[in-house]
């Protein structure tokens, strides 16, 4: 009897050499990892081909609804931001000090911001950080010559200096105001497709209060760097004297050019396009079986069901690593010369290396998370048994935060499904605190995906158990 048994048991590593030859066999099989790997390097080629996008063709964004006056010599700003309206994290609305009114003019501005607090910034490269605070909270820019102070207060009367930064060249003559912005495709890297919806800037302040020794000029209203906006709405300011005003309707930004991980992030740009194909081969490596009646085959070859699936399950993880892996290699490599061709270059943006922590973090991670997903399918394949169910249940599974999260207006859908393993590929804050989920922590969503596989193959375990093959 013992001797029968283990004849008919093959070992864990006899059967996965016989999973390795059912994978390598079957042509379908091969053709959906070459197709994956195909996808991501198309993707990459695609992408870093294209438009570079505005960082590459100026050295800034300034884009933002500004309502001002001229403020000639001395004078301050002071006003409460009553209510901020942006689910993004670096919409800002506040005062601001600025040569003109003309998209690159030198400026210092003082700015809630709903995830990153109080900021003074000035020039498109100084950042100062305040108080952890949003609104409703008070703001006042001192313009003293060529130096601009900025302060944040909680009650409008004590007042707690945030910074001072120096504007050389800055004329008699300079616009004080009001301004809002809401980031949309602006702080955001070209190569990352959004999963939330962006909104524009929207903000009310009230107690507004701007003081000059010269006769107070008319109030303006303009759409800074935004060449084709209609004429702005035709709304003047109350006066100086606790009323609310409301700017709303522009999306955009403020911001310098910087390394915004544009170079890593075209290497995985096509990770998700090329993950359907992956998760086809994962549900038809057990699910065909099934449909075939082949399984009971490998069951009376192999009694024990658990080892069964174990083997199938590192066997596809493996090859599915292996590939993938060689793809967002070969797709980081024939991206970087592209990027650079279109203007994403030296200096704001080195040349990143395959040595580096990040870098290496992304391109082996994110093979990692295509390699869990063929699993995850591989698993729901072994719950439902049919090729016809399996593979639209996880597609459906993996890809609906991609249209449910824009309808939603909420980032919980892509932070708790599989999909949420993308959070291994964030490189910089800019982009990834929006697009990705689970932002500043990469490690939560691959976590987080791994427990949806073990309890998947849990699931498929416990029914290959209980039922005929």
């Amino acid at each position: 009897m013992r001797a029968g048994r283990r004849t008919a048991g093959t070992g864990f590593g006899g059967l996965m050499r016989a999973e390795w030859t059912k994978l390598r066999s079957v042509p379908s099989n091969l053709w959906s990892l070459l197709a994956a790997m195909g996808l991501i390097v198309l993707f990459a080629v695609m992408i870093s081909s294209g438009s570079p996008g505005t960082y590459a063709e100026t050295p800034y964004v300034d884009r933002f609804r500004f309502a001002h006056q001229t403020l000639t010599g001395d004078g301050s700003i002071v006003t409460r931001v009553h209510e901020q309206h942006s689910d993004h994290p670096w919409a800002m609305a506040g005062v601001m000090i600025k040569q003109s009114a003309t998209a690159g003019a030198p400026y210092a501005a003082v700015a809630i911001t709903p995830g990153h607090g109080v900021r003074m910034q000035a020039r498109f490269t100084t950042d100062i950080a305040g108080g952890a605070h949003r609104a409703p909270h008070w703001l006042k820019l001192i313009r003293a010559g060529a130096t601009i102070s900025g302060y944040e207060s909680a009650d409008g009367r004590t007042w707690r200096r945030i910074g001072a930064v120096s504007l050389p060249g800055l004329p008699p003559s300079a616009e004080i105001g009001l301004f809002a912005t809401a980031p949309g495709g602006e702080r955001t890297v070209p190569m990352r497709p959004a999963l939330m919806k962006t909104g524009p800037a929207k903000a009310t302040f009230d107690n507004i209060s701007v003081t000059t020794p010269a006769l107070r000029p008319p109030w303006r209203v303009d759409d800074v760097g935004r060449e084709d906006s209609p004429e702005p709405p035709a709304t003047a300011l109350p006066p100086d004297d606790g009323g609310a005003f409301t700017l709303a309707g522009l999306s955009g930004d403020i911001l310098g050019q910087t390394d915004d991980g544009s170079r890593v992030i075209a290497a995985v740009a096509g990770s998700v396009a090329g993950l359907v194909p992956l998760l086809a081969l994962g549900v038809s490596f057990i699910a065909s079986e099934y449909q075939h009646g082949l399984i009971r085959t490998t069951f009376t070859a192999s009694p024990r069901r658990g080892q069964v699936l174990a083997a199938k399950a590192v066997v596809l993880g493996g090859v599915t690593f292996a590939a993938t892996l060689v793809a967002v290699v070969a797709a980081f490599l024939a991206s970087q010369p592209l990027l650079r061709r279109q203007g994403i270059g030296p200096p704001a943006y080195p040349d990143p290396s395959l040595t580096d922590p990040t870098v290496f973090r992304v391109l082996v991670g994110t093979a990692a998370f295509l390699s869990l997903m063929t699993v995850f399918a591989l698993g729901l394949g072994a719950v439902l048994r049919r090729v016809a169910a399996a593979v639209p249940a996880a597609v459906a599974m993996a890809l609906a935060p991609i249209l449910v999260t824009p309808l939603s207006g909420s980032p919980w859908p892509q932070r708790l499904a599989p999909l949420a393993a993308l959070s291994i590929q964030q490189v910089k804050e800019t982009d990834d605190a929006f697009l990705l989920p689970w932002a500043g922590r990469p490690w939560t969503g691959p976590a987080l995906l791994t427990a949806y596989v073990a309890a998947t193959l849990a699931v498929g375990w416990l029914l290959m158990r209980r039922r005929d093959a």
